[in-house]
């Protein structure tokens, strides 16, 4: 591959889309590894399993206690012994030797398995709360995307008040359960505020895990901050999903959660930054007779499988649907690597299991998502050169999965008297022409400034109304074309009509009155589209990534930013008004146009991330469900900076790489 047989065929840009979302399989078993089997089998891990990521057991130097040797480790850290950071010094320096190749979502692994502590003893809680901080470190220190913290009663009834308040009261107990939350946030959150914390249950646990468990999760979501994340797993209900439906409730379950046990004054904060991550009990699947208990409560899914992997890969692909990147994998009877390094141990792989067979294979195939190539550039062909050269262009670039074309007729659908009806006639032949060709996912483009010399009045029912006819006649093409959606490009080239500083009625109008307005023309911009394309993929550019520098602020400080900003403060309420009224099959793509410069699969992962989980900062409360449900992300590759063709005063990576290495970056891009 040579630089110059790319550039003479690629002109900007390449966007990869999906229309599925990205699932990443976090190993959570009895067997998960120490830093002695890190050492000496990641490779081999890495190389066979179809995980993404680890929970990771960690030990510390044996101290004495009371005349006792004493291990500070994962299982032990809920326990009012004390811990220092330099017992853990060499598993903290053993990990940051370690060089993870492939697992990128690693999380250290506690539990209260061990849990000794009085609720009401401040010295205790000390203890309690330095230990978690600690862990946090360690997380932190060994580049960890954080920790699992299983809060679930295995011993001692810590979490119930008759068993541990003798004495006081429940609402005086549930105070100092709420504070001790707090306190147990400020360690960890003060030394890793953008830790993920992944729990197998949180607010599902509700009052079935102990009557005091509520309100300290409430004190923690009370001092959390804006850029961490709680994953809830939602155990029980998750190892019992056999279909569809099952995973739909599990998602519906979530959003009950938050509305039945986060306090009122919590509630917004939980919905943006609590995410869904349904659970897999492995040996329910594979482990037990037709008619013990877990093939019994599938039943009669998991019979009517064609074998009990298909069934199991059925559900992960459920599981992708309703989840916010992670799906967890549980098991107490196997894991997915020889725990001696020797294959005498066979029994324990899962590759194994008689019930089993082909399970690495099938789970890799369940979350490969449908990545599609998509060209655009600046010499953004039209529609009648697409309908006469399709062929051609798919014969030479195979690789290709479409193209983003323009329409003779109308570009500007937002602008006056911009759509040629003569022309319109032509397209619609040449559209038609388009249809069942070889490049299957087409977008038609359209741009959303306004006039050079006058912006869009939203409150002139006239002109909007023309925009929509516009809009309309533009999504009819599409449907002839056979098109998978439209592209809106949401950046200003002339006017803006998402600046409420350049609003033709802002002396008369509020900020929250155009809000108001540009959320109701979002709903009828969709619904015209949708009367011509039903379940129509709607891309950008970016919509709501071009606010990153708002997405971790509180509340209150983000809507005073975005109410002053002079750019695009309008854009998020047309966002909403696109997603409040999109049908259930209506897709949202964030083309994070911020992946331009990227260099790292950090960066790429990053860039997903905050689509996904930073985004929905910027969607009132009302609208995150359904955000959550449209929103898709795409990466995009932009081969001027790539092959170093554009800004000579901007440097970049790729002007230090010959032309091999500056294809491997394309390649080494594409793949992330």
């Amino acid at each position: 591959m040579k630089k110059h047989t790319l550039t003479s065929i690629l002109f900007t840009l390449l966007l990869l889309t999906s229309t599925a979302k990205a699932i990443k399989y976090i190993d959570l078993s009895w067997y998960c590894p120490a830093i002695d089997v890190l050492e000496q089998h990641l490779d081999e891990i890495e190389r066979t399993t179809p995980l993404d990521g680890l929970t990771i057991a960690f030990d510390g130097t044996p101290i004495t206690v009371n005349g006792e040797t004493y291990r500070p480790r994962f299982w032990n850290a809920w326990n009012k012994i004390p811990w220092q950071l330099d017992y853990f010094t060499d598993f903290i320096t053993r990990m940051k030797n370690i060089r993870f190749q492939r697992f990128h979502d690693n999380f250290l692994y506690l539990t209260t398995n061990e849990a000794d502590f009085d609720w009401f003893n401040d010295s205790d809680w000390n203890a309690v709360a330095s230990n978690f901080g600690i862990a946090a470190t360690i997380a932190k220190e060994t580049g960890m995307r954080g920790f699992l913290f299983d809060i679930e009663q295995y011993g001692t009834r810590f979490w119930e008040h008759d068993a541990t308040a003798t004495g006081i009261s429940f609402s005086d107990a549930e105070a100092v359960a709420f504070r001790r939350g707090q306190q147990w946030g400020n360690q960890v959150f003060q030394v890793f505020p953008d830790i993920i914390i992944f729990m197998p249950y949180c607010l599902s646990a509700g009052k079935s895990n102990g009557d005091l468990t509520n309100a300290f999760l409430n004190g923690i979501l009370d001092v959390m901050p804006p850029q961490a994340i709680i994953y809830e797993g939602d155990e029980w209900p998750s190892y019992h999903a056999k279909n569809r439906a099952s995973y739909q409730q599990i998602r519906r379950n979530f959003q009950n959660y938050i509305q039945n046990y986060a306090y009122a004054a919590y509630k917004e904060k939980a919905q943006r930054q609590m995410k869904l991550s349904p659970g897999f009990y492995i040996d329910a699947y594979f482990e037990y007779d037709d008619d013990t208990y877990w093939p019994q409560a599938m039943k009669p899914d998991i019979f009517n499988a064609e074998s009990r992997v298909k069934f199991f890969c059925n559900n992960l692909k459920e599981a992708a649907e309703v989840a916010d990147t992670y799906v967890w994998l549980y098991s107490e009877h196997r894991c997915w690597w020889w725990t001696h390094g020797t294959r005498t141990q066979a029994e324990e792989m899962w590759s194994y299991a008689p019930k089993a067979q082909g399970l690495y294979q099938a789970m890799n195939a369940a979350k490969t998502t449908d990545m599609k190539m998509v060209e655009v550039g600046w010499d953004c062909v039209d529609a009648p050169f697409l309908a006469r050269n399709a062929n051609r262009m798919k014969r030479q670039r195979p690789q290709f999965d479409g193209v983003i074309f323009t329409l003779s007729s109308c570009t500007h659908p937002f602008r006056q008297n911009s759509l040629d009806e003569t022309k319109y006639a032509n397209d619609l032949v040449e559209c038609e022409n388009i249809a069942g060709g070889p490049l299957t996912d087409n977008f038609i483009k359209m741009y959303s400034d306004g006039d050079t010399s006058a912006n869009l009045d939203w409150f002139d029912d006239t002109r909007w109304a023309e925009v929509i006819s516009n809009v309309t006649k533009m999504a009819h093409c599409g449907a002839l074309a056979e098109c998978k959606g439209l592209l809106i490009d949401f950046e200003a080239y002339s006017t803006c009509p998402w600046s409420y500083a350049q609003a033709t009625r802002k002396d008369t109008k509020t900020f929250e009155e155009y809000e108001t307005r540009v959320r109701q023309c979002g709903a009828q911009f969709i619904q015209a589209i949708e009367s011509e394309m039903p379940g129509v993929t709607l891309f950008s550019f970016w919509n709501l990534c071009g606010f990153t520098q708002y997405y971790y602020m509180d509340a209150e400080a983000r809507r005073a930013r975005l109410k002053a900003d002079t750019g695009y403060n309008l854009l998020p309420a047309f966002i909403e008004g696109i997603i409040n009224a999109g049908s259930a099959n209506m897709t949202l793509i964030d083309g994070n146009e911020n992946a331009y410069y990227y260099e790292t699969p950090e960066q790429f992962q990053k860039g997903y991330e905050e689509i996904k989980n930073g985004s929905i900062n910027m969607i009132s409360t009302s609208y995150t469900l359904k955000y959550l449900q449209k929103i898709r992300a795409a990466q995009t590759m932009y081969l001027d900076w790539i092959f170093d063709l554009g800004d000579k005063n901007r440097d970049s990576l790729s002007r230090y790489l010959t032309e091999e290495e500056q294809c491997q970056l394309l390649e080494h891009h594409t793949y992330w």
